[in-house]
């Protein structure tokens, strides 16, 4: 399974959220920031991450910024 989320050129991206409480299974791409608060089984490709102290990745990340809380 594979999520990609592509932001419109020439508008500012709002993050993609995956919420806690919430478990996504497939790998995630984007050119945008995601963050996750719930559970992420898959690898993540995007410019920025951010994972909550609920957050939870199993999968291999490539991303420019990593932020980890907790």
């Amino acid at each position: 399974m594979f999520a990609k989320v592509t932001p419109k050129a020439g508008q500012d991206s709002v993050p993609s959220i995956i919420s806690h409480g919430t478990q996504l299974v497939g790998d995630v791409s984007t050119d945008g920031e995601v963050q996750i608060d719930g559970k992420v089984e898959g690898n993540i490709r995007c410019h920025t991450l951010i994972v909550a102290e609920t957050g939870e990745v199993t999968g291999k990340v490539s991303c420019e910024s990593v932020t980890i809380h907790g």
